[in-house]
C-alpha cells in the first residue's frame, strides 16, 4: 500500500485548503475583545437611570450631580476627631419638680378617684367595727355591774322603779320594806316575799348596782351584782324563795321567810360599804 503525504503542499495539490493555526487565535481574540467592549460601555439609558437614582439622594458628600461623577472625600482632621471624642450627651431635664410657674400641678395617683374612695370606705369600716365592738364591751360591762348609768332620783323615779320590778306594784305612801314587815307580822309570807324582793332590787338600782328594767329575768340581776358578794348573797337566797312561790305556786313558810329577812342589817350595810 502506498501512503499518501499529509503535509500542506500534498494537501493544496489535490484542490483544499487547510486554516494555520495562528489565524484560528486571531479568530478568537477578536470575538472575546468584542465581547468585552459590548459589556463595558453601558447604554445612555442605563446611565441616565442611575444618575437620576443618585438625585433622589439628595446632597450626599460623595457624589457630584452637575459633573455625574464621584467626589472625593478627605478625612477628618485630628483636632475634628478630638472634639467628637469629647462630646457627651446633654442631660435629662429633672420634672420631679416644677416650680409656680410651670403651671398646675399633675396628680400622679395611681389609684386615682378609685384609691381615694377605697381609703374612705376602709376608713369607715374601721370606724364601724371599732364602735360595734366598743359598745359590745360596754354591755358586757354593764351586764357585770362594772358600770352603769347614774341612778335617778325623785317620786318619778320611784314610779319608774316600781313599774320595772318582776311583779310591778302600784305606788303607795308605804315603803316596800315596811310593806313587806306587815305581811310577815300578818302571816302572809308569800306576800312577804315578793314586798322584801322587790326592795332590795329598788335599793340596787338606786346604789347603781344593778339597772332595773321591764324584761330582764332575775338571773340577769344576779350576775350584774355579782362585783358585789356582800349584796349578791343576800340577793339570791331571797330570790329563789321568790320564784317558788311567784313561779312555782310554792307556799311560803315562816322559815323560808325568816331566812331571808335575817339579812335585811347585811343588805344595808352592804350597800353602805
Amino acid at each position: 500500500m502506498t501512503r499518501l503525504p499529509l503535509n500542506s503542499e500534498s494537501l493544496a495539490g489535490n484542490g483544499r485548503t487547510t486554516m494555520r493555526p495562528t489565524g484560528v487565535f486571531a479568530l478568537v481574540a477578536a470575538m472575546l475583545l468584542m465581547s468585552a467592549v459590548a459589556t463595558a460601555e453601558p447604554s445612555s439609558e442605563a446611565n441616565e437611570a442611575g444618575a437620576q437614582a443618585m438625585r433622589k439622594l439628595g446632597t450626599v458628600p460623595w457624589y457630584d450631580a452637575e459633573k455625574d461623577s464621584l467626589r472625593r472625600i478627605d478625612p477628618p482632621e485630628v483636632e475634628e476627631i478630638e472634639e467628637i471624642k469629647k462630646w457627651e450627651p446633654p442631660e435629662e431635664e429633672d420634672t420631679s419638680t416644677s416650680d409656680a410657674s410651670s403651671g398646675p400641678s399633675v396628680n400622679v395617683n395611681p389609684g386615682g378617684a378609685f384609691g381615694t374612695l377605697s381609703y374612705g370606705v376602709i376608713t369607715l369600716l374601721t370606724l364601724v367595727v371599732v364602735a360595734v365592738i366598743g359598745w359590745i364591751v360596754y354591755l358586757v360591762l354593764k351586764g357585770f355591774g362594772v358600770i352603769g348609768t347614774s341612778a335617778p332620783t325623785g317620786p318619778k323615779a320611784d314610779i319608774r322603779r316600781l313599774e320595772n320590778l318582776p311583779v310591778p306594784i302600784e305606788p303607795t305612801d308605804v315603803d316596800l320594806l315596811t310593806q313587806a314587815r306587815l305581811h310577815y307580822e300578818a302571816g302572809r309570807y308569800g306576800p312577804a316575799t315578793i314586798y322584801y324582793f322587790s326592795h332590795l332590787l329598788v335599793e340596787l338600782d338606786r346604789h347603781e348596782v344593778i339597772q332595773l328594767l321591764k324584761g330582764k329575768t332575775n338571773w340577769e340581776y344576779i350576775r350584774e351584782s355579782r362585783h358585789r358578794p356582800e349584796l349578791n348573797g343576800v340577793v339570791k337566797i331571797t330570790m329563789r324563795t321568790f320564784e317558788d312561790y311567784y313561779f312555782g305556786d310554792h307556799e311560803i313558810t315562816r322559815e323560808q321567810f325568816e331566812k331571808c329577812w335575817e339579812q335585811r342589817d347585811q343588805f344595808a350595810r352592804g350597800l353602805t360599804g
